[in-house]
């Protein structure tokens, strides 16, 4: 009989990836050959980020096991000895905790010069999620744009400030995919300027969040001439677009759609824009791949037109639907998406009622 130590290196793995932190550990305690095999996975993720810095790992520990570490989340109020610390093999890298955290940049015990630093210490990493509150300088983004030559992923939350718009969009103009919340530009005009410059041939997912409270009225156009700059390319499979106080650009998504942009999308998000449900059954019927696997709305309505066009075209196709925003959503909607949406795995909406699961006579579904 095969003993759990003779188990191969891949079933270890296998069998970590379903284990809480917690388990991981009780594990490790228990066994030598588990002790082994789950370390490196234990130590592959590390989150740095709190507030009660007093609980953070010591940089000695992390120094130890600094070759296990293929993804690391920093907070702004660590010491400059964490970033001293080299990672081999690190490939994602998480630089702030939530965007609205109190941490003032006063508290920020680490310069750009030390993350520059950082930056061209570690050349393989391909995702980058920024969310601290300071001002990178150009020099940042240049270091970024020089030695991450395999960047996939930029999520980026800030404020560019003037003259590091051309570095800043250089990055954004090399990547896969791109989420940008919040951003607002110092010198707006040069931003926009160098904007209509750019191609984003690599760009496959594109997500955009202005939130109005946050953004001068002057800076809120932005977001539109980005997505006309991606209006041709061919591999974009995802949009997000929430943008407050900017209607979605309806007409001009459609007349892409006629010229058969987009080819590949299948997820779309479209945040919190109002636009009436005739426009949104004709975004959802001239969708050229005809394969949508994902549809977020945040607010708005959803009648029967949008439900149609749903069920005429998509059910087949649907992984991800959200309509948890959108009160005009029914009972007898949910119901048939649960039921006739073989491949959804991701539902948010309204309550199912009870009289309507009764009452129904068309389901084909028995319910539990």
């Amino acid at each position: 009989m095969t003993r759990i130590e003779h188990l191969l290196e891949e079933i270890y793995l296998l069998i970590a990836k379903h284990l809480t932190i917690r388990s991981l550990h009780s594990c490790i305690r228990t066994c030598r050959s588990f002790y082994s095999s789950f370390i490196p996975h234990l130590w592959s993720h590390i989150n740095l980020s709190t507030l009660k810095l007093k609980s953070v790992i010591p940089p000695a520990h992390i120094r130890t096991n600094a070759h296990h570490i293929e993804s690391i989340s920093v907070d702004p109020a660590l010491t400059e000895e964490y970033y001293n610390i080299v990672f081999p093999r690190l490939q994602e890298l998480r630089m702030g905790a939530a965007y609205d955290n109190a941490t003032s940049i006063n508290n920020m015990t680490v310069k750009p010069p030390q993350k520059i630093l950082f930056v061209r210490r570690h050349p393989f990493v391909r995702k980058l999620v920024y969310h601290h509150k300071d001002l990178l300088p150009k020099e940042f983004w240049e270091a970024v744009g020089a030695e991450w030559t395999g960047l996939e992923v930029l999520e980026f939350a800030g404020t560019v400030e003037e003259g590091v718009e051309e570095a800043f969009w250089g990055v954004c103009d090399r990547v896969q995919d791109l989420t940008l919340k919040g951003v607002e530009f110092s010198g707006y005009d040069n931003a926009l300027t160098i904007l209509s410059t750019l191609s984003f041939l690599r760009l496959c997912r594109l997500e955009v969040v202005q939130l109005s409270y946050k953004t001068k009225n002057l800076y809120r156009l932005w977001p539109l001439r980005l997505l006309e700059r991606v209006k041709r390319l061919e591999k974009l499979k995802r949009l997000v677009w929430n943008v407050d106080m900017v209607a979605f650009p309806i007409q001009m998504v459609l007349d892409a759609f006629k010229e058969v942009c987009w080819p590949e999308l299948c997820e779309l998000h479209t945040g919190s824009f109002i636009c009436s449900e005739e426009d949104m059954a004709r975004i959802l019927t001239g969708l050229p791949s005809r394969k949508l696997a994902s549809l977020e709305r945040s607010s708005g309505k959803f009648s029967s037109l949008t439900f149609d066009c749903l069920r005429d075209h998509y059910f087949d196709h649907l992984r991800e639907l959200k309509l948890g925003g959108c009160p005009s959503v029914t009972s007898a909607m949910v119901q048939e998406v649960m039921t006739e949406c073989a491949h959804l795995v991701i539902l948010d909406a309204f309550h199912v009622f009870i009289r309507d699961v009764a009452t129904a006579q068309n389901l084909g579904f028995v319910w539990g």
